[in-house]
């Protein structure tokens, strides 16, 4: 485990500023008993994916219940996913929680140029999607700068 990046390295409103590097990591190679038992010693922001890494480099993704429901012996290379959803640091927060829900995915993975820069775990996602909800709403409603006034308005 590493720590985390910190936020202020990252413009407001991109992927990266919530993006953590306090998450279970594992090389391909790494037996499911080996990855479960690192994560019940680990101390994470987020738990629900393991990041399969080659150095600096970002292989795939494990969800905790593939690695629950796989044997101790299993390599974390064979059942990761190849293909998981990864944006850039730079990415527009909500364009980027958009594509971790549509992927089916319970975080982001964000890649600088090949390096792993950390996931950004679901409550942010989920965070970052609500606020962004409010925002629309906000608008829709003809209010300005926040929803507090839409929110605290009673009829």
């Amino acid at each position: 485990m590493t720590t985390s990046v910190p936020a202020d390295t990252h413009p407001l409103g991109t992927a990266g500023r919530y993006a953590s590097r306090r998450v279970p990591t594992a090389g391909p190679d790494d037996t499911v008993g080996h990855v479960l038992e690192g994560l019940r010693s680990g101390d994470v922001d987020s738990a629900a994916v393991v990041a399969i890494l080659e150095g600096e480099r970002l292989l795939g993704l494990v969800t905790i219940e593939r690695l629950l429901r796989s044997p101790d012996d299993t390599r974390a290379g064979a059942i990761m996913d190849t293909a998981p959803p990864v944006v850039a640091p730079t990415a527009v927060q909500e364009q980027a929680a958009w594509r971790a829900v549509q992927h089916g995915e319970p975080t982001l993975a964000v890649v600088d140029d090949g390096r792993f820069v950390g996931l950004v775990p679901a409550t942010a996602l989920l965070g970052v999607l609500l606020a962004e909800h409010d925002e629309d709403l906000v608008r829709l409603g003809g209010f300005l700068k926040s929803a507090s006034p839409a929110q605290t308005t009673t009829v």
